[in-house]
């Protein structure tokens, strides 16, 4: 693993050296951890233009979520044919 993120928010993400990361978030000792939807399991894949990605995905029908800008990332999630979540992120600068 050459690098790593990591925020106040008890996230963290792993870079391992592909177009996959691994992120590990803790929930708060508040929160209710609830499977499925956008606090499940679901793979997240790195890209150089998040924006990019995105135009291209509309543009082939896929179901995307607005972008979204926080924590020093922009991401967007995006769904299968079978409804699965999974996320693209930009590491920003």
């Amino acid at each position: 693993m050459a690098s790593y993120f990591s925020d106040e928010e008890k996230l963290v993400v792993f870079d391992l050296g592909g177009t996959a990361s691994l992120t590990l978030w803790q929930i708060k000792p508040s929160g209710q951890l609830v499977i499925g939807g956008a606090s499940g399991t679901f793979p997240i894949f790195l890209a150089e233009d998040v924006w990019s990605m995105y135009e291209q995905m509309k543009a082939m029908l896929i179901h995307v979520e607005d972008v979204q800008e926080g924590g020093g990332v922009l991401s967007f999630g995006f769904f299968d044919p079978d409804g699965n979540r999974m996320e693209v992120c930009q590491m920003l600068e």
